[in-house]
């Protein structure tokens, strides 16, 4: 094994365990009401049971890959698609499906709720995340931010589980392998990119830390958790990956972890201004929407920009360097004639 196979070893073994680890000890903290490890930062949302949960089968999911224990790693991986994607869809239809407080009762959320006190931008300003306005949290439930983590990483670990099951099929079953690579890395890449924004508001504290926790509906442990799940799936999908150099697909993935960075970005500083707006005078707040609205547009316009510079220049220097080889395997042969 080579030092660099050491080392993402050892990348992938670390987020799987950390994942596992957290979401256990956050669900225990749920059954013996251990509110400090629960909420971490006082009088905002708990990070639900459900996402724990989720967190908790990511870790077990990303562990069996590494294990080559593909067809547990599916069924890992199906739960969390299935918590993310079905949160998602309570969101999209605006439903209740019974399973936000289905394993644990929220008895956090609620009591804040009725708080005079509570800073919370929500009791002045709905908030954007996604494509859906948030009047309030729900009880139990996880933020369409963070569903939409869970989504991505739920993907990627059961396209890496599922692919590995097939039965061989030649050259059909060498483009199913791809495809799986490309929506793996797509996803990791994804969900790194929901992670690192959120964990960076954090680390800066913008506006405050109880504004920011609210603006992008992913808590601390989610933050730090994220980009440590991407980057293990991620590396176990290069790593899988099949032919020399890198992946022709890796462009766009990257590509699209970018994009999604600018629109989550963009989404946070639309709230941002809402929420600020909302405390203003007609007069101020006009003047704020001069001011930010430009610049929030600008900052997802370059940062789209900058996902197609970033494409663009891998896939050229993929092609160079595939052009490379072929003239050096050329060489080779007519050295031996």
């Amino acid at each position: 094994m080579t030092s660099l196979n050491r080392a993402s070893t050892t990348v992938i073994l670390f987020a799987s365990v950390s994942s596992f680890l957290l979401g256990l000890v956050i669900m225990v903290a749920w059954h013996w009401q251990i509110t400090a490890i629960i909420q971490i930062i006082p009088n905002t949302p708990p990070m639900p049971y459900n996402s724990s949960l989720a967190l908790l089968l990511s870790g077990l999911g990303l562990l069996c890959l590494q294990l080559k224990q593909r067809r547990w790693a599916l069924g890992w991986g199906s739960g969390v698609l299935l918590i993310g994607g079905l949160t998602l869809l309570q969101y999209l239809w605006d439903i209740d499906l019974g399973i936000d407080e289905l394993l644990m009762h929220d008895y956090i959320t609620g009591r804040l709720l009725q708080l005079q006190d509570w800073p919370q931008p929500a009791t002045v300003h709905p908030l954007q995340q996604l494509i859906f306005v948030i009047e309030h949290p729900v009880p139990g439930r996880p933020s369409p931010n963070t569903a939409l983590g869970l989504v991505f990483v739920g993907v990627a670990l059961v396209a890496l589980s599922w692919v590995n099951t097939l039965p061989t099929a030649g050259g059909r079953t060498q483009r199913w392998t791809n495809r799986a690579h490309v929506i793996a890395t797509t996803g990791s890449l994804g969900v790194i990119a929901i992670g690192t924004v959120a964990l960076l508001g954090y680390i800066v504290q913008i506006d405050n830390i109880y504004t920011w926790r609210y603006l992008t509906g992913i808590s601390i442990p989610i933050a730090v958790e994220f980009p440590l799940l991407g980057l293990g799936l991620m590396l176990i999908a290069l790593r899988a990956s099949p032919g020399e150099g890198r992946p022709r697909w890796l462009p766009i993935s990257i590509g699209f972890g970018f994009i999604t960075m600018s629109l989550l970005l963009w989404q946070v500083v639309l709230s941002w201004h809402g929420y600020l707006a909302a405390q203003l005078s007609p007069s101020l707040a006009n003047q704020l929407n001069q001011l930010v609205i430009p610049v929030a547009h600008l900052l997802l316009i370059s940062g789209i920009l900058l996902a197609c510079l970033v494409m663009g220049t891998l896939y050229l220097y993929e092609q160079a360097q595939g052009q490379a080889r072929r003239l050096q395997r050329l060489n080779q042969t007519l050295a031996q004639t």
